[in-house]
């Protein structure tokens, strides 16, 4: 009694890899764009949205410290 061979091997390995590494793109994908990219984006559209709001008020200076301010002038102070 001979032993059939076993056949599709091959292919059914081929499949399962493909799968599993679409699989894996995918979850690793989402994870990054909801729990790193888009924090981020809301972070940095909140941002400049207060920016706006300073910028359009007719006293900006209102909205920042005084050591904000110094701090600012120390920057943007030229050598003499």
């Amino acid at each position: 009694m001979a032993i059939p061979p076993i056949t599709g091997m091959l292919k059914r390995a081929v499949i399962r890899d493909i799968t599993i590494a679409l699989s894996l793109g995918f979850v690793g994908g989402s994870y990054y764009w909801n729990h790193m990219n888009l924090p981020y984006i809301q972070r940095r559209e909140e941002g400049q949205r207060k920016l706006e709001a300073i910028q359009s008020s007719p006293y900006p200076e209102l909205h920042f410290t005084k050591e904000q301010l110094e701090r600012q002038a120390a920057l943007f102070k030229f050598p003499e």
